[in-house]
C-alpha cells in the first residue's frame, strides 16, 4: 500500500524535476546573455598593448579531434595597484575561436604593441579587462539555445504535469 502510494506521488510530481532542469537551463542561459551584454557599461580605461598572439586549443573528437585558434592580446593598464597586465581580447576566455589560424591573424592585424588602446575593465575585478566588448555569435547562439530550449523543456514539463494530474 505504501509502496503504490509513493510511486502515484512521484508520477505526480516528476514533472516538477524536469521543471526544474529546463528553468536552471534557461536562466543560466539569460544571465549569460546579460554578463555578457554588460560588459559594454564596464568603465574604459587607456591601456597598450604589449603583444597580439594566436592562442590555441585542442578540441578532442570522437576521430582525434582538431585545433582552434583564438587571439591574445597582451595589455597593461593603470589599475588601484599600479600597471596591471592581462592576456584578453573579449570577457569570454577562448572566445572568437575559429579553425583558421588566417581568421585569427586577420582579427589581431589591428594590435601593434606599443599602441594606445581602450580596454573595457571589469568593476570588481580590475585583473578582468576586455579588448573587445562584445562576445563572438557563436557562444551568443550557444546561450541562446539554452534560454530557448530550456524555457521549451519546462512548459512541456508543466503541460505534462497538468495533464497526469486531471
Amino acid at each position: 500500500m505504501v509502496a503504490v502510494g509513493i510511486a502515484a506521488l512521484l508520477n505526480t510530481y516528476a514533472w516538477l524535476v524536469t521543471f526544474v532542469i529546463g528553468a536552471a537551463l534557461a536562466g543560466y542561459g539569460t544571465h549569460a546573455l546579460r554578463s555578457a551584454r554588460s560588459v559594454k557599461n564596464w568603465p574604459q580605461v587607456k591601456g597598450r598593448i604589449l603583444a597580439a598572439s594566436v592562442g590555441e586549443v585542442f578540441v578532442p573528437g570522437k576521430f582525434g579531434g582538431y585545433t582552434e585558434y583564438y587571439p591574445q592580446v597582451r595589455v597593461e593598464y593603470p589599475s588601484s595597484r599600479g600597471l596591471t597586465v592581462a592576456s584578453t581580447y573579449s570577457a569570454s576566455p577562448k572566445d572568437y575561436r575559429a579553425q583558421e589560424r588566417k581568421d585569427i591573424e586577420r582579427i589581431l592585424d589591428q594590435y601593434h604593441p606599443g599602441e594606445s588602446i581602450t580596454l573595457y575593465v571589469c568593476p570588481q575585478d580590475r585583473s578582468i579587462a576586455a579588448v573587445n566588448a562584445e562576445i563572438s555569435s557563436y557562444r551568443r547562439g550557444h546561450y541562446r539555445a539554452l534560454v530557448v530550449g530550456g524555457s521549451l523543456v519546462a512548459t512541456v514539463s508543466v503541460l505534462l504535469g497538468v495533464f497526469v494530474a486531471l
